[in-house]
């Protein structure tokens, strides 16, 4: 890991963020990008979908696509309410195979689209966040020891108001996207930066460790839905 974890509150919830770069682990108190909202629609991604995605995506190799894939470890976990709720170490995939993944969870999940000589990596959390990571080829699934793009969907209720509550405060920096897309980063933290569209239930950050690369990401449209 890069930096060591210091508390930030973030629109009244207290979260965790990495002074330098997330990896996108399971371990999200410490060790992925920080959310504008807690998620407030667990129940819109199902269960079933969720295993059945990690499933599709660790299952195993793509004659198309020259990075392979390797299996999952998955791990069972309580969303707080009982309710078990499958979730992923990180894993490595491929663009066909995350070609497939919003088909299979029911519900949009963004990336910056494909990138040749990069290898992708995939986290599904318990609390039903999906992130994607890019990799040099020579970096190990999983590791903590570098700072690259990370993509993050998340399921929070009417992700624009969400994002347009945080815009008021200070530091805070707001930009249109196509499509009708709100834009939101901080002065704390440039390297995340927020994106949402209207009638949405899902927000999508964008980090990387150069944050003008990161706003560029999020303000040109270059961050869409997998499909």
């Amino acid at each position: 890991m890069v930096g060591g974890a210091t508390a930030h509150t973030v629109g009244g919830v207290t979260t965790a963020r990495e002074s330098a770069a997330p990896a996108a682990v399971v371990d999200r108190e410490a060790d992925r990008p920080v959310r504008i909202a807690t998620p407030s629609l667990r129940a819109v991604v199902r269960i079933a979908a969720i295993v059945v995605a990690i499933l599709l995506i660790s299952s195993g190799s793509d004659n198309n696509n020259g990075d392979g894939s390797t299996a999952a470890s998955g791990n069972t976990t309580s969303n707080g309410g009982g309710s078990p709720t499958q979730a992923t170490k990180p894993i490595e995939t491929t663009v066909n195979r995350l070609l497939e993944l919003s088909s299979v969870v029911g519900h949009p999940v963004y990336w910056a689209g494909a990138r040749p000589g990069k290898k992708y990596e995939l986290t599904i959390t318990a609390d039903q966040n999906i992130f994607i990571r890019y990799l040099d080829p020579g970096v190990p699934i999983g590791s903590k020891d570098v700072s690259s793009l990370t993509v993050g969907t998340y399921p929070v209720q009417d992700a624009v108001a969400a994002l347009r509550h945080e815009a008021d405060k200070p530091g805070a920096r707001t930009a249109s996207a196509p499509g009708g897309g709100f834009v939101l980063t901080s002065a704390d933290a440039p390297q995340s930066v927020y994106l949402a569209y209207p009638d949405s239930n899902y927000e999508i950050e964008v980090y990387d460790p150069n944050p003008k690369t990161a706003f560029s990401l999020a303000e040109s449209g270059a961050v869409v839905p997998i499909s």
